[in-house]
């Protein structure tokens, strides 16, 4: 990365495979499905989703072998007090709103800021997911209050970018961005070029693995900090994601990685993250409740959508 004040176009990469018959298949299209199988899930209750409680608990520790422990904490309910206003999980009505807005404040520094964003929920890529929503803030309140020294931060999946616009926009960073989706691609590029402007940001388009590694962009450098938001659906695609993580990162970065815990247990990716050498692995689980009322009963009762958010810090090779 150089530095450079615009966006940059996405090159255009080859995302198909062939089939023994000799028809191509392409993998943005295969992936695009899933994705919209898991929007489709989403859609279906934001906030409704049955709470799922991984392998581990609040009082014990994630054994992941001879590599060390994940400590997993309970999150301040202060800090989800803070930002509920925002999420789809408190007020389902955020899902179907053309433009948003999230503001992040620094009580210490007096640092006050607004990021808005236009979003369409006609795409899984284009919807601002409560997962994004509180990875913009735990990096905000993690390290840009901190005023960190430049860094090269990578957001993979980015969707909408509104961490990676949040990073840019608070402190003097090389921020990247990348996107899978081809058609998403576009969008995001526009949005970036309204949003930051003439700042340090680029946003690229490849498939997780060995092509994104390749990507001209990324091949030549390495990231203090590797974010992604809810990423973690199908065990087919971890091992490319665990391999464009480690690929990319340099010795003593970061890695964090939000997600809101639907019906799948995860624990298997986040071990699988975590059996790498850090100085320190943590998870914590923040749990975002309000209370439904059917349409068909006259009673009201609690839900709880959880998010768990890993922090993996001082990478080692």
């Amino acid at each position: 990365m150089n530095g450079s004040k615009k966006v940059n176009p996405a090159k255009k990469q080859s995302t198909s495979n062939e089939k023994a018959d000799g028809q191509s298949v392409s993998v943005s299209s295969s992936r695009r499905k899933r994705k919209q199988e898991e929007q489709q899930d989403s859609l279906n209750g934001p906030g409704f989703n049955r709470r799922f409680t991984p392998s581990f608990s609040n009082t014990a520790q994630l054994d992941v072998g001879s590599d060390g422990n994940i400590v997993l904490t309970k999150g301040d309910d202060a800090f989800i007090s803070r930002i509920a206003d925002e999420l789809i999980a408190y007020d389902p009505d955020l899902l179907y709103q053309p433009e948003r807005a999230f503001t992040f404040s620094s009580g210490e520094s007096c640092h006050q800021m607004t990021v808005i964003l236009p979003q369409s929920c006609a795409d899984v890529g284009t919807t601002i997911w409560d997962a994004e929503t509180l990875l913009a803030h735990f990096v905000f309140n993690r390290y840009l209050n901190d005023k960190v020294a430049t860094k090269r931060v990578l957001e993979l999946g980015a969707g909408t970018a509104l961490a990676a616009l949040t990073w840019q926009q608070s402190a003097p960073s090389d921020v990247l961005v990348v996107q899978e989706l081809p058609e998403v691609v576009v969008s995001l590029q526009q949005s970036l070029l309204l949003q930051a402007g003439g700042s340090s940001i680029t946003c690229v388009g490849g498939v997780w693995g060995n092509e994104l590694l390749n990507h001209p962009v990324i091949s030549e450098v390495k990231f203090d900090v590797i974010m992604m938001a809810d990423v973690f659906y199908h065990e087919e695609h971890f091992g490319e994601l665990l391999a464009t993580t480690f690929g990319a990162l340099n010795v003593g970065g970061d890695v964090i990685a939000v997600f809101e815990q639907r019906r799948k247990d995860l624990s298997a990716v986040v071990q699988q993250f975590a059996s790498h050498a850090f100085q320190s692995k943590s998870v914590v689980q923040f749990d975002v409740s309000r209370k439904v009322q059917p349409e068909d009963s006259g009673e009201s009762f609690p839900t709880i959508t959880t998010f768990y958010v890993c922090h993996f810090q001082g990478f080692v090779a």
